[in-house]
């Protein structure tokens, strides 16, 4: 789900220039988003926390999410990205980070910074594909198959990896 952080400037000129969008408009769309990602740890953290949400429920919707972000760029209308890339995706890459870094804590609290360091410099890491990705695929006449694919493709890897997650043992 980095990619929205880290690959969204390589594939915002091609989205910008293919809807005639300003750059306010693609800027605000990722300035929103972000707004969501970090609204959502908290209550994510503290749901996971109480047990209300399962580390694999929570890794689901964030895929689903994540990938209606993706998909919602290509449909041409703003609302339509604002709601979905921002809104969504951002609800959804959120939910993703925290139970991430929350499943990490869980299974190795006496080793945190290292354990959770290391997934955090993952997510960089995940994202350098699609950044080369966008920088010579994406154009304003490929960009509609390429950023759908780029959503089921988070769909399918968050999904497959959120069915593994589950939480330590209690002690």
């Amino acid at each position: 789900v980095s990619v929205y952080e880290y690959g969204y400037g390589a594939a915002q000129a091609s989205v910008r220039e293919a809807h005639g969008w300003s750059h306010s408009q693609t800027f605000w769309l990722l300035s929103i988003w972000a707004f969501f990602q970090a609204l959502v740890a908290f209550p994510a953290g503290r749901l996971r926390e109480k047990g209300i949400v399962s580390a694999r429920a929570a890794m689901l919707v964030g895929a689903v999410l994540s990938a209606v972000g993706f998909v919602s760029l290509t449909q041409g209308n703003l609302i339509v990205a604002y709601l979905g890339f921002a809104l969504c995706g951002g609800v959804g890459a959120g939910l993703v980070y925290a139970t991430c870094i929350n499943i990490v804590g869980k299974w190795y609290p006496e080793r945190r910074g290292g354990k959770t360091g290391f997934v955090n410099g993952g997510f960089a890491y995940g994202a350098v594909p699609f950044i080369f990705i966008f920088s010579y695929a994406l154009h304003p006449s490929t960009y509609g198959w390429v950023l759908d694919l780029v959503g089921v493709y988070i769909l399918i890897v968050v999904a497959a990896c959120g069915m593994f997650f589950r939480d330590p043992p209690k002690n």
